[in-house]
């Protein structure tokens, strides 16, 4: 088969490394793969290591469109079947390719993965239009769902609350990871660490993101009189904001943490294998989980430190700063005996529910394919001519270009 990825703009973050970690699962079963996006944003050289992969293409061009894929599937190889992976949650540019590319392939199999939530427009007439696209594009949406080819991997919430409609739990899947042996010579090594390391990870995209303020000021209250340090890996336009709320710190509070602007992926897991407690959001609350760190899962969009405690792979809608705080004591302060329990109960939670080999694998066998549908398709026709107007009209006011 040959697989086919689009996400429009890519830095080092977290649907970047679900992209990579798919290839390279497609690429060890014998599979060729494409990796299309506009443009890379930041940290060029590190997203161009992460998808050196054997059988695995990176494409960056501007303005990619469906005629650029063809072209490429075209170019010299034989394409009996196509997958066409794509990860946004409006996806009028990725559905109209669908139409185009099912005719020009014998067997073309479309998957979308809705990875993030996306925040609505506040203004009334922008609110309005994003309706009148949801209306257009619900039909073919549904037809997607329906016959098993779309799939989405968590995050279904604003997707069912945009629409309108419940996505059945058979097309829902949790982050796909790949899940290694859990090695215990690592746990007792963590354990022994001189000082108590606090680790997180992220973007700084605020206030997606703003968990990082909250963060610095739990660990300014509680590490106090306490051999603790924090280390904070991030790069982005925002970063800045991260640097100087630690240079307003006091030299005590200040000493005890480091700041790291950017690194490879491999060098951010290698910075978290060597701490006691990770804390964060998205994968890199997979990434620790994966590899039996014990991690603690935050709420997203607020400046505030929110949690419902330790992650064991489950939902809560109770999240406290005073469940971080007990988390936080309870592994600082656990025997090696506990610390161990804790760390075998996060991987035994992540490889049960967040298995690559298990989830892939059951897409690969459900995906379908369906019959041409009229309506359907004239529907998504005005939806993405909708989308055109909009986006031009917008630039000329040089104002905030909608997802396209």
């Amino acid at each position: 088969m040959t697989i086919v990825f689009y996400y429009k703009s890519f830095n080092l973050g977290g649907v970047q490394t679900l992209i990579a970690r798919l290839a390279r699962w497609y690429s060890e079963h014998g599979d060729y793969c494409f990796v299309f996006t506009d443009k890379i944003l930041r940290d060029e050289e590190a997203v161009r290591k992460l998808f050196e992969i054997e059988n695995v293409e990176l494409v960056v061009k501007k303005n990619v469109s469906c005629f650029d894929i063809v072209n490429k599937l075209n170019d010299g190889r034989k394409n009996e079947c196509v997958i066409f992976h794509t990860f946004a949650c409006l996806p009028t540019k990725a559905f109209f390719w669908t139409v185009y590319l099912k005719n020009k392939f014998k067997w073309f199999y479309y998957i979308n993965i809705g990875v993030s939530p996306l925040v609505l427009p506040k203004k009334k007439l922008s609110r309005f239009v994003w309706k009148i696209l949801a209306i257009l594009e619900k039909p073919f949406l549904m037809q997607l769902i329906e016959t098993k080819q779309m799939f989405f991997f968590d995050c279904v919430d604003f997707i069912e609350k945009f629409y309108r409609i419940k996505i059945p739990l058979d097309v829902i899947y949790n982050i796909p990871m790949n899940i290694e042996e859990l090695n215990i010579d690592k746990i007792k090594s963590r354990y022994n660490n001189e000082d108590f390391l606090l680790f997180t990870s992220a973007r700084a995209d605020f206030p997606f993101k703003g968990y990082i303020f909250g963060l610095i000021e739990m660990f300014k209250t509680i590490s106090i009189d306490k051999r603790m340090k924090l280390i904070i890996i991030s790069s982005g336009a925002q970063d800045e904001m991260i640097k100087k709320r630690i240079n307003d710190l006091n030299d005590d509070v200040k000493q005890k943490i480091t700041f790291i602007n950017g690194e490879s992926y491999d060098k951010v897991i290698k910075h978290m294998e060597a701490s006691n407690l990770v804390i964060g959001m998205g994968t890199t609350v997979l990434d620790a989980a994966s590899r039996g760190i014990p991690v603690i899962n935050v709420v997203p969009y607020t400046f505030e430190l929110m949690s419902s405690g330790l992650w064991n792979g489950n939902r809560s809608s109770v999240n406290t700063l005073d469940n971080v705080i007990a988390a936080v004591n309870k592994v600082m302060n656990s025997s090696l005996a506990e610390y161990e329990c804790i760390s075998r109960n996060t991987y035994a939670k992540c490889k049960e529910k967040y298995d690559i080999n298990v989830i892939m694998e059951d897409v690969i066998k459900k995906k379908g394919c369906d019959s041409f549908n009229l309506f359907n398709n004239l529907l998504l026709l005005w939806a993405f001519i909708l989308r055109l107007l909009i986006d031009y009209v917008w630039q000329k006011k040089q104002r905030y270009k909608f997802i396209f």
